[in-house]
Protein backbone atom coordinates (compact mmCIF):
# COMPACT_ATOMS: atom_id res chain seq x y z
CA UNK A 1 0.00 0.00 0.00
CA UNK A 2 1.25 3.51 -0.73
CA UNK A 3 0.00 6.50 1.20
CA UNK A 4 1.25 9.31 -0.86
CA UNK A 5 1.18 13.81 -0.56
CA UNK A 6 -1.54 13.45 2.33
CA UNK A 7 -1.19 16.62 5.04
CA UNK A 8 -2.28 15.12 8.23
CA UNK A 9 -2.80 17.67 10.91
CA UNK A 10 -3.58 18.56 14.25
CA UNK A 11 -3.78 14.78 15.47
CA UNK A 12 -5.68 15.25 19.51
CA UNK A 13 -5.25 12.49 21.67
CA UNK A 14 -8.14 10.72 23.39
CA UNK A 15 -7.47 7.47 24.86
CA UNK A 16 -10.41 5.54 22.47
CA UNK A 17 -10.25 6.99 19.45
CA UNK A 18 -6.64 7.20 17.56
CA UNK A 19 -4.61 8.28 20.63
CA UNK A 20 -2.88 11.06 18.82
CA UNK A 21 -1.21 9.37 16.25
CA UNK A 22 -0.43 10.48 13.05
CA UNK A 23 -0.34 7.24 10.90
CA UNK A 24 -0.77 4.11 12.18
CA UNK A 25 0.30 1.33 9.97
CA UNK A 26 -1.04 -2.58 10.34
CA UNK A 27 0.84 -5.00 11.45
CA UNK A 28 3.18 -6.66 9.09
CA UNK A 29 2.01 -4.69 5.99
CA UNK A 30 3.80 -3.07 3.12
CA UNK A 31 3.34 0.41 3.21
CA UNK A 32 5.28 3.26 1.94
CA UNK A 33 4.43 6.57 3.12
CA UNK A 34 6.38 9.19 0.73
CA UNK A 35 5.45 13.10 0.02
CA UNK A 36 2.89 13.24 3.51
CA UNK A 37 3.22 15.94 5.80
CA UNK A 38 2.47 15.47 9.76
CA UNK A 39 2.14 17.84 11.77
CA UNK A 40 0.87 19.03 15.46
CA UNK A 41 0.53 15.09 16.44
CA UNK A 42 0.14 15.12 19.70
CA UNK A 43 1.66 11.69 20.50
CA UNK A 44 3.38 9.97 17.14
CA UNK A 45 3.85 10.76 13.82
CA UNK A 46 4.05 7.09 12.69
CA UNK A 47 3.77 4.33 14.68
CA UNK A 48 5.05 1.00 13.17
CA UNK A 49 3.54 -1.80 15.00
CA UNK A 50 6.06 -4.85 13.71
CA UNK A 51 6.45 -4.03 9.94
CA UNK A 52 9.82 -3.93 8.90
CA UNK A 53 8.69 -3.67 5.63
CA UNK A 54 7.75 -0.04 5.66
CA UNK A 55 9.24 2.89 3.77
CA UNK A 56 9.42 6.44 4.84
CA UNK A 57 10.47 8.62 1.31
CA UNK A 58 10.55 12.94 1.80
CA UNK A 59 7.85 13.18 4.43
CA UNK A 60 7.92 16.13 6.61
CA UNK A 61 7.52 16.41 10.27
CA UNK A 62 6.84 18.93 12.77
CA UNK A 63 5.73 19.44 16.34
CA UNK A 64 5.09 15.42 16.73
CA UNK A 65 4.84 15.42 20.58
CA UNK A 66 5.39 11.72 21.55
CA UNK A 67 7.54 11.41 18.54
CA UNK A 68 8.61 11.54 14.90
CA UNK A 69 8.47 7.74 14.29
CA UNK A 70 7.56 4.59 16.40
CA UNK A 71 8.72 1.29 15.48
CA UNK A 72 7.13 -1.94 17.90
CA UNK A 73 9.02 -5.16 18.12
CA UNK A 74 5.63 -7.19 19.74
CA UNK A 75 7.56 -10.42 19.70
CA UNK A 76 10.90 -10.01 21.82
CA UNK A 77 10.57 -6.36 23.00
CA UNK A 78 14.16 -6.13 22.16
CA UNK A 79 14.37 -3.57 18.97
CA UNK A 80 11.35 -0.91 20.18
CA UNK A 81 12.68 2.26 18.88
CA UNK A 82 11.68 6.03 18.85
CA UNK A 83 13.12 8.65 17.05
CA UNK A 84 12.07 12.43 18.07
CA UNK A 85 15.46 14.63 17.12
CA UNK A 86 16.58 16.05 14.43
CA UNK A 87 19.45 14.00 14.23
CA UNK A 88 17.93 10.75 14.78
CA UNK A 89 15.63 11.51 11.70
CA UNK A 90 18.85 12.11 10.29
CA UNK A 91 20.28 8.16 10.53
CA UNK A 92 16.51 6.90 10.42
CA UNK A 93 17.55 8.57 6.27
CA UNK A 94 21.09 7.15 6.26
CA UNK A 95 20.49 3.54 8.36
CA UNK A 96 17.09 2.40 7.91
CA UNK A 97 17.45 -1.02 8.37
CA UNK A 98 18.71 -0.07 12.12
CA UNK A 99 15.12 1.25 12.53
CA UNK A 100 13.31 -1.19 11.08
CA UNK A 101 12.81 0.32 7.81
CA UNK A 102 12.97 -1.38 4.16
CA UNK A 103 13.99 2.49 2.62
CA UNK A 104 14.16 5.73 3.60
CA UNK A 105 15.12 9.26 2.76
CA UNK A 106 14.42 13.06 2.38
CA UNK A 107 12.69 12.67 5.75
CA UNK A 108 12.74 16.11 7.08
CA UNK A 109 12.17 17.60 10.50
CA UNK A 110 11.16 21.45 9.36
CA UNK A 111 7.86 24.11 10.02
CA UNK A 112 6.10 23.60 6.86
CA UNK A 113 4.90 26.99 7.53
CA UNK A 114 1.50 26.51 6.79
CA UNK A 115 -0.93 29.49 7.07
CA UNK A 116 -3.27 27.61 9.83
CA UNK A 117 -6.42 29.30 11.53
CA UNK A 118 -5.01 31.44 14.12
CA UNK A 119 -7.66 30.73 17.01
CA UNK A 120 -7.86 26.79 16.26
CA UNK A 121 -4.11 26.20 16.77
CA UNK A 122 -4.10 27.98 20.09
CA UNK A 123 -6.61 25.82 21.31
CA UNK A 124 -4.33 23.30 20.12
CA UNK A 125 -1.61 24.69 22.23
CA UNK A 126 -3.72 25.40 25.12
CA UNK A 127 -4.88 21.71 24.77
CA UNK A 128 -1.29 20.70 24.78
CA UNK A 129 -0.36 22.76 28.29
CA UNK A 130 -2.83 20.80 30.01
CA UNK A 131 -2.61 17.78 28.67
CA UNK A 132 1.99 18.05 27.78
CA UNK A 133 3.59 14.42 26.29
CA UNK A 134 6.84 15.96 25.13
CA UNK A 135 6.46 19.19 25.03
CA UNK A 136 7.94 21.99 27.39
CA UNK A 137 5.71 24.95 28.69
CA UNK A 138 8.55 27.21 27.59
CA UNK A 139 7.72 25.91 23.88
CA UNK A 140 4.04 25.93 24.63
CA UNK A 141 4.25 29.82 25.45
CA UNK A 142 6.65 30.36 22.48
CA UNK A 143 4.21 29.52 19.91
CA UNK A 144 1.12 31.30 21.75
CA UNK A 145 3.12 34.50 21.74
CA UNK A 146 4.36 33.90 17.78
CA UNK A 147 0.54 33.63 17.09
CA UNK A 148 -0.12 36.75 19.07
CA UNK A 149 2.30 38.57 17.65
CA UNK A 150 1.48 37.79 13.92
CA UNK A 151 -2.10 38.93 14.19
CA UNK A 152 -1.63 41.46 16.52
CA UNK A 153 -4.19 40.42 18.69
CA UNK A 154 -5.10 39.49 21.80
CA UNK A 155 -4.96 35.47 23.21
CA UNK A 156 -8.85 35.11 24.08
CA UNK A 157 -9.11 31.58 23.31
CA UNK A 158 -10.09 29.04 26.06
CA UNK A 159 -8.69 25.85 26.92
CA UNK A 160 -10.34 23.20 25.19
CA UNK A 161 -10.33 19.39 26.74
CA UNK A 162 -11.01 17.96 23.51
CA UNK A 163 -10.01 17.74 19.91
CA UNK A 164 -12.22 20.49 17.87
CA UNK A 165 -12.83 19.93 13.76
CA UNK A 166 -10.72 21.79 12.02
CA UNK A 167 -13.20 24.14 10.06
CA UNK A 168 -13.20 22.42 6.22
CA UNK A 169 -13.49 25.67 4.33
CA UNK A 170 -10.44 26.53 5.55
CA UNK A 171 -9.06 23.11 4.73
CA UNK A 172 -7.54 23.95 1.24
CA UNK A 173 -5.95 27.75 1.79
CA UNK A 174 -4.73 27.16 5.03
CA UNK A 175 -3.15 23.47 4.73
CA UNK A 176 -0.96 23.50 1.60
CA UNK A 177 2.87 23.55 1.28
CA UNK A 178 4.73 25.12 -1.45
CA UNK A 179 6.40 22.32 -2.39
CA UNK A 180 5.65 18.31 -3.23
CA UNK A 181 4.90 17.22 0.15
CA UNK A 182 1.31 16.67 1.39
CA UNK A 183 -1.77 17.93 0.01
CA UNK A 184 -1.75 19.00 -3.88
CA UNK A 185 -4.39 20.94 -5.27
CA UNK A 186 -3.35 21.65 -8.89
CA UNK A 187 -3.01 17.80 -9.94
CA UNK A 188 -5.35 15.47 -11.53
CA UNK A 189 -6.78 13.06 -8.49
CA UNK A 190 -7.01 9.21 -9.50
CA UNK A 191 -10.19 7.90 -10.73
CA UNK A 192 -10.61 4.19 -10.00
CA UNK A 193 -13.73 2.13 -11.06
CA UNK A 194 -15.33 -1.11 -10.39
CA UNK A 195 -17.28 -3.55 -12.14
CA UNK A 196 -20.18 -4.91 -10.32
CA UNK A 197 -22.47 -7.69 -11.69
Amino acid sequence: MKKTNNTIAFVWYHRNMGKGIGIWLDDNSQTVLEDNILLYCQTIGVLNPASPDTALINNIFFQCQGGIYKYIDRYTKLNDVLIWRTEDLELLNSYPDIFQLSDAEGNLKINPNLNSDREYLLNLINNWSNNPINTTPELIEEWRRNLIYLSGEQDDTENSKSGMAYNLNNVIPDLVFDGQQGVQIDIDFPVYNSETD
